[in-house]
């Protein structure tokens, strides 16, 4: 007598591992700090950091998705860190919106999960 031994998909294996660990549309929502960043006044030297979590998952990458810096401005984010910096000096006045997006473990979690709206307010 044949014994069958049913096997998962490697896709379903990983849709049940990231259900599982918290991420992806069936785990914790992530959660963005600061709300707003600080303003920043052109020609002085800016930083603000962004962090998020979802205290279970580490993220894989954060973006900016959409928007722009200002002139002088950049964007840093070191791969498996929680945390990226917006830093350097501003040469522009403006108001400058932008989306920051962030994935957990190579999925992209969409929605509010993954995305923080930010203006950045340069005097």
């Amino acid at each position: 007598m044949r014994r069958v031994i049913p096997l998962l998909a490697p896709a379903a294996l990983l849709a049940l591992a990231l259900a599982t660990i918290g991420c992806g549309p069936l785990g914790r929502q992530l959660t963005w700090s600061p709300s707003q960043l600080p303003g920043a006044q052109a020609g002085h030297r800016y930083s603000a950091a962004i962090s998020v979590s979802n205290n279970s998952t580490p993220v894989f990458l954060m973006t900016i998705s959409s928007g722009q810096l200002p002139r002088g401005l950049t964007f840093h984010y070191t791969r498996g860190k929680s945390s990226a910096e917006i830093r350097g000096v501003p040469k522009e006045a403006g108001a400058f919106p932008l989306a920051v997006s962030a994935w957990c473990l190579g999925t992209q979690v969409s929605g509010q999960t993954g995305r923080q709206t930010y203006e950045l307010s340069v005097k």
